[in-house]
Order: structure tokens, then sequence, then C-alpha cells
């Protein structure tokens, strides 16, 4: 009787085989963790539902905001950021205006930070806000403001946010795909 054994040769090209498989597989486990850890821990995807940040965001635009930005620097004034408001729990996306110590004020549709105009041409498309005497920042927060300001929470109270409550930096527009953009973070 004869059996059928495989030569050596032909076993090494099956072994050779299973272990390409078996680094295919590796690979794709380590690169869906890797995707995993980054939409995970480092970018948090979020959808626009509102007009409130026309016309750099409009409704159904889907942002990337990154969660290290705010352990890596400050906030800093013209950021846009996503932040979790205080009363609904709920993400909302602005623009930092003001920060801790500082006295904001809107006056004729216009934002004064302790008593300077600032210039808003480059972001903001909708003055269209109510006036709102002199209010100082708590340290730690900073005041948000949405672009299109007919939109806005001009309540010192609600726009008031403690940084602790920001999930970070806008950084991208992933779609829809012929608006990608990647926004430069302010300075």
């Amino acid at each position: 009787m004869t059996e059928n054994r495989p030569t050596r040769t032909e076993e090494y090209a099956l072994c050779r085989k299973k272990a390409a498989a078996w680094g295919i597989l590796a690979a794709v486990l380590i690169c869906a963790a890797a995707v995993s850890l980054i939409f995970t821990v480092i970018f948090k995807p979020l959808r626009v539902f509102d007009e409130g940040m026309s016309p750099m965001l409009e409704p159904n635009d889907v942002i990337l905001v990154s969660r290290l930005s705010k352990y890596i620097t400050r906030p800093v004034r013209g950021d846009a950021v996503a932040f979790k408001d205080k009363e609904t729990g709920a993400v909302r996306i602005g623009r930092i205006v003001a920060l801790g110590g500082e006295a904001v004020q809107i006056q004729n549709r216009r934002v004064y930070i302790n008593g300077q105009l600032l210039d808003e041409r480059t972001y903001v498309a909708d003055f269209d806000c109510e006036d709102m005497e002199s209010f100082t920042v708590p340290e730690g927060s900073v005041y948000i403001l949405c672009d299109a300001r007919s939109f806005a929470t001009i309540s010192p109270e609600r726009a008031a946010i403690p940084c602790g409550d920001i999930i970070g930096v806008i950084v991208m527009r992933l779609a829809p795909i012929d608006r990608l953009n990647v926004f430069v973070r302010a300075r």
C-alpha cells in the first residue's frame, strides 16, 4: 500500500501559506484595533444638526473633534470646539470668544473683550444678536458663541462653559466629501 504523504517541499509550501494567512489576519486585527483606538480615544466623530456654525459647518456635516487637544494646549480665542451643555448634557459646538477672567460684552451686534472690539470678520457671517451687559468669564471657563449669532445663546450663565466641559477642538469636516476640509487651529 502506498501512502500519499506530502513531500517536504509540499509541507514547506503548506506551512508558508498558513503563516501568510496568520500574518494577514494579525495585520487586519492590528489595523482594526488602531482605527478603534483613533476613533474612541483620540478623535470623536460628530454630526452637525443645526445652522449655528454656518457657514463653516452646515446641517448634516460630519466633523472630527480632537479629544487630545484639550490636554495638550489651553483653549484659544477663535477655536471652534465641541462641548457638553451643562443644562441638557447634549453635545454642542461653538466658537470661543472670551477666556477666563476677561470681560465680554455685546453691544450693537458686536463683541467686545475688555472693552476692545473683537475682530470676527473671518468666521461670523450673521451678526444679528441681542446686546449683553459686560460679564466677567469665571476663571477656568471660556465664553462660547456660535458663528450664526441669530442662533446664539447670549445668556452669560449658559455661554460660560467650564474648560472641563470642552470635548475638544474641531479639526476636520469629513462629509459631505465635496466639502472635505481640515481646519487650522486659531492662534
